[in-house]
């Protein structure tokens, strides 16, 4: 992963191992954390839906892989291109029984960290490609 390191950096890379081990992470993340998620199959406001959302996906595609493939910061934002994965075995995502078909995908999120806490975070993924590759129909998504 390419990186210049940072406060913020470090405090990312901190929270991210934290969560993919399935640690507590509210205590990272401020009392007014919001989330925007650019998304038609999730919807986020909060670390609550934030949460939820992950395990959703985590659900439905069991082996679900997201790595960190160059990761820069400016002042008080972070940017993080993302590489996701995963096969939809599991329970239904956005109402969409299992596939059993394989997706590779990437994703951008920009965190706002500050006083040592994730303040905000904005992630958009390519959702048209992973409809296509999971085998899902974009145009059933409620």
């Amino acid at each position: 992963m390419n990186k210049n390191h940072n406060s913020a950096n470090s405090q990312f890379l901190k929270i991210y191992d934290e969560l993919l081990n399935n640690r507590d992470i509210s205590k990272n993340f401020a009392e007014n954390f919001k989330i925007e998620c650019v998304s038609r199959i999730f919807k986020c406001n909060n670390l609550k839906d934030f949460q939820e959302t992950y395990k959703i996906i985590k659900k439905g595609l069991p082996d679900f892989a997201k790595s960190p493939l160059s990761c820069s910061s400016k002042d008080d934002k972070m940017f993080v291109l993302y590489k996701c994965s995963g096969t939809h075995t599991g329970d239904d995502v956005a109402d969409f029984p299992a596939t059993n078909k394989r997706g590779e995908w990437y994703s951008i999120s920009i965190y706002t960290i500050k006083s040592g806490l994730i303040t905000s975070l904005i992630s958009v993924s390519n959702e048209l490609d992973i409809c296509k590759q999971l085998g899902w129909d974009i145009s059933k998504i409620k």
